[in-house]
């Protein structure tokens, strides 16, 4: 067990339900995971959801401003436009094990369940050979009010991050509800999210400028260590290391007819 880790923070009982990956369109990966959060309750146990994309899809921000997107190149390349209920600037989803986490009552506990679920995940992917580090630090400022500098995810810093070589690998944000918590976030398997420049409506000599911070400012796995690495086996990896921080009861249980049922209706709202 990681002696340094309160897992009670996060499963008080000790259980957790995993839905194993699977691929939706970006509407309903979003819905999905506002559902989730909407409908758990006090005596549900938390949800750890892992998925991608298909199409892959540009996701921005609940606050996020969207004037800067250039739409008819996204529509010319096949990539989806969603808008997440967290908060948080753009990622592009493409190369990447998503996750979420769902977890009853947690509002009052956020900060503690984001630096959890960042020290279970960091210790994971050390066990993969990806010798990450755990950087927390005090954020000042709004990025909202920078523009085109924070518009990428992958290009500004949160309180805690995973990085290689003070690079980000693990993009995050969170949403309190009434009764729950959501967090969920990107973990590039590859790349840097240049990509994500490609969609906005920027001039090419300002492109130039925010592909060379994002090159200094994040980093995939297959840039750490060569050998492949699938969303699948990370998935597992990140379920096991949490059986080895004390979750004793991990069982997995994939989303309900109803549960996918209720997100589809749902779904509309997230496209942007």
């Amino acid at each position: 067990m990681e002696s340094s880790v309160d897992v009670s923070v996060l499963a008080p009982h000790g259980r957790l339900r995993v839905i194993p990956f699977q691929y939706f369109n970006g509407a309903v990966n979003m819905a999905l995971d506002f559902f989730l959060a909407e409908n758990i309750t006090a005596q549900d146990d938390p949800i750890l959801r892992f998925y991608g994309w298909e199409p892959h899809c540009l996701s921005l921000g609940k606050h996020q401003d969207a004037g800067f997107i250039n739409r008819v190149q996204l529509v010319k390349d096949g990539i989806d436009l969603v808008r997440r209920p967290t908060g948080g600037s753009a990622v592009l989803h493409a190369h990447e094990l998503t996750y979420s986490l769902i977890v009853p009552a947690g509002q009052e506990r956020h900060h503690q369940i984001y630096r959890l679920f960042h020290h279970i995940l960091a210790a994971a992917l050390r066990k993969l050979n990806y010798e990450v580090q755990l950087h927390e630090k005090e954020v000042e400022g709004n990025y909202l009010k920078e523009g085109q500098k924070t518009f990428a995810c992958f290009n500004r810093s949160a309180f805690s991050e995973i990085k290689y070589q003070n690079k980000k690998v693990v993009g995050s944000a969170q949403k309190l509800f009434r009764n729950s918590l959501l967090q969920h976030g990107s973990i590039l398997l590859s790349g840097t999210q240049t990509e994500v420049l490609k969609y906005l409506s920027v001039t090419e000599n300002e492109k130039k400028g925010l592909a060379n911070a994002l090159h200094q400012s994040a980093l995939g796995l297959k840039e750490i260590n060569s050998r492949k690495m699938t969303a699948q086996k990370l998935s597992r990896a990140i379920k096991e290391q949490f059986a080895c921080s004390g979750v004793n009861s991990i069982y997995l249980k994939n989303t309900a007819y109803d549960e996918l049922l209720e997100a589809e209706k749902m779904s509309n709202q997230f496209i942007i």
